[in-house]
């Protein structure tokens, strides 16, 4: 996989995963009541998505940190 591919994965993982987590926490807090909106929901939404891509993106960023070492030997 070449660096360019393996950064793409992961950052797209990266992002997605926040988008997800700033939907889900919008919904939770808008259906227990609560307006959670502008810094505190980019906050929150930050939190949850590092600690979760830390373990659902284990591999892609194995993968990079791979291709990254395979294009250091390459020079």
């Amino acid at each position: 996989m070449t660096v360019r591919r393996a950064a793409f994965v992961y950052t797209g993982g990266r992002f997605l995963l926040f988008l997800l987590f700033a939907t889900l926490s919008w919904s939770v807090a808008g259906l227990l009541g609560y307006q959670l909106n502008g810094f505190p929901l980019l906050i929150v939404a930050l939190l949850l998505s590092s600690v979760a891509g830390y373990f659902l993106l284990a591999v892609p960023r194995e993968q990079l940190a791979t291709a990254i070492a395979a294009q250091r030997e390459g020079r």
